[in-house]
């Protein structure tokens, strides 16, 4: 019942204590972000600046482009064969563009994609329930994905996107006046091993100083790459929790909308605010009553809204 229900799943906490890790990896970069402004009639370019087609004096900037691509890559493997005790293979690109519309005031539009795909090989039970599953498929933490806050899915909390795992408290716990307590079930971001972010965003001018930007942001971070575009079906397994905890790793593309405003500082940089609304939340369930002998699922939606505050763009 309520016991063997319990027994699993806190070692989410600390799954990685023993992993070690030999790998080799490559990467590229392309870069090729500008900021182009105009300046005084007379005026010339001064060292590493260039002139626009529009006659605008542009110089590399990668806070703050108007125009320009950027794109990395990156790739690792590591194997058991090159001395860890793990093997998987990782890539992570990303890709921003710029462009400047003269005819809409100046108008920014910037777009981001970014996209993070891994896959485990000869995966072990690493939870210690005699079966290789969905979390023994799953890269150490401290590799996997995370997405979510100000310069990525702006409708989440920082890295609270993706699959999550239900903690269910064991032990005795007494309040400050020593009186036992119970602490109920909750869930934590665990990251995945796959992750898609887009960004799209209108950066408008409205003084010298100040912009208003409404922005698209679409993603999520996901159990498998598969999950990206269809989850595998689950398969009971007679236990409350874990059957709980595989439908929490599936989650869906999220979409969410707002509108952010930018605001020149003296430090040379621009204040960032905004306000990301969740159309599509993420729904997990938290298990109850495991005392009973009759559990049952309560359902946790996450905010929709969220404010986020940072310095520079979002990217």
């Amino acid at each position: 019942g309520g016991a063997k229900a319990r027994e699993a799943h806190n070692f989410i906490l600390q799954p990685d204590e023993i992993v070690r890790l030999s790998r080799f990896g490559t990467s590229f970069v392309y870069d090729t972000r500008q900021r182009c402004e105009r300046r005084l009639p007379g005026s010339f370019p001064g060292e590493e600046e260039t002139i626009s087609r529009s006659g605008e004096v542009c110089r590399y900037n990668q806070l703050d482009a108007t125009r320009g691509q950027y794109l990395s890559a990156d790739y690792s493997f590591a194997a058991r064969a090159l001395g860890g005790n793990t093997s998987f293979s990782k890539f992570l690109s990303t890709y921003h563009t710029y462009y400047k519309f003269d005819q809409l005031r100046q108008t920014v539009f910037a777009g981001n994609l970014t996209v993070g795909l891994a896959q485990s090989f000869t995966p072990r039970d690493r939870n210690g329930n005699g079966r290789i599953d969905d979390f023994d498929r799953l890269l150490p933490i401290s590799e996997r994905f995370f997405s979510g806050g100000s310069t990525t899915l702006r409708g989440f909390g920082f890295e609270e996107a993706g699959p999550r795992q239900v903690i269910v408290p064991q032990g005795l716990f007494r309040d400050r006046k020593g009186k036992l307590i119970g602490l109920n079930p909750f869930t934590v971001p665990i990251g995945g091993n796959a992750m898609v972010v887009m960004n799209l965003e209108a950066r408008v001018p409205v003084t010298p100083d100040f912009q208003a930007v409404p922005f698209y942001d679409g993603g999520n971070v996901f159990r498998s790459i598969s999950d990206i575009l269809h989850p595998r079906p689950i398969t009971p397994t007679g236990n409350f929790v874990e059957d709980l905890n595989a439908q929490n790793l599936r989650v869906r593309w999220s979409h969410t909308v707002g509108l952010g405003f930018r605001v020149k500082t003296p430090l040379g940089g621009a204040l960032a605010v905004d306000y990301g609304f969740l159309l599509n939340p993420s729904k997990f369930l938290i298990p109850q009553n495991l005392n009973t002998g009759s559990p049952s699922a309560a359902i946790y939606k996450l905010h929709q809204g969220q404010i986020q505050i940072r310095f520079t763009q979002t990217f």
